[in-house]
């Protein structure tokens, strides 16, 4: 695979990665694989450097990995001869989603990437929380991994752009919202209402969770058209 082909490849799944949620704009995303790989996607999928970490499995990532030489930065030197533990993806979807999970997962750490308004505080932000390297204290990180960032991104801000895009008409979506899923959340509603009344714990319960599943259906519907949530 050469560089343009994983670019082919990996441009698309950035921009479905941030519709879906991500917190990482699709360039910065972009430029981070770039940068992680050079542009050859290893055959365990892994394009974003995630390490194993902690182990504790996600529903994207299963458990395995490989172990590979590395570069490190220790006390500031270079050193080429460490190894490291990454996780070993299915696809290069789940690496990106198991990576936005990261994020989500740890708001203590990864707030400022989260809530950054641009690409570039972005970087920077990625670089500041550490995400450069993995926890030992004595490896620092590549001191310039938000400026090598901040230097690929112009070239894909266009897929930020994509990213903004709606993904269904409005009037599509609104059709099924109120022709569908406004009824069965007020079917299930009263289901549940009933149900609370006549102390049925478990019905309720039931009632409850089919009555927000429809609610959270027609959220995803309104963020794919642009709309605010409700």
């Amino acid at each position: 695979m050469n560089r343009n082909e994983f670019i082919t490849i990996v441009a698309p799944i950035t921009v479905r990665i941030r519709q879906e949620g991500g917190p990482l704009f699709p360039s910065v995303l972009m430029a981070q694989t770039l940068l992680e790989t050079g542009g050859n996607n290893p055959e365990w999928n892994n394009i974003v450097g995630y390490k194993v970490g902690v182990g504790k499995q996600t529903d994207f990532w299963r458990g395995r990995s490989v172990n590979t030489k590395t570069r490190e930065v220790i006390n500031g030197v270079n050193d080429t001869k460490q190894r490291a533990d990454w996780r070993a993806y299915d696809s290069v979807y789940d690496c990106l989603k198991d990576q936005a999970l990261l994020f989500r997962n740890d708001p203590k750490r990864y707030q400022r990437v989260i809530d950054a308004p641009d690409p570039y505080t972005q970087a920077d932000a990625l670089y500041a929380c550490g995400y450069a390297t993995d926890a030992p204290k004595e490896i620092d990180g590549d001191p310039d991994y938000a400026e090598k960032l901040r230097g690929i991104i112009p070239r894909f801000e266009y897929l930020d752009e994509e990213a903004n895009k709606p993904m269904l008409e409005q009037g599509i979506a609104n059709n099924i919202i109120d022709g569908y899923l406004k009824p069965a959340y007020a079917t299930h509603d009263a289901s549940y209402q009933a149900a609370l009344i006549s102390g049925d714990v478990e019905r309720a319960e039931a009632a409850k969770t089919l009555r927000e599943w429809q609610r959270t259906l027609a959220n995803a519907l309104r963020r794919a058209s642009g709309q605010p949530e409700e």
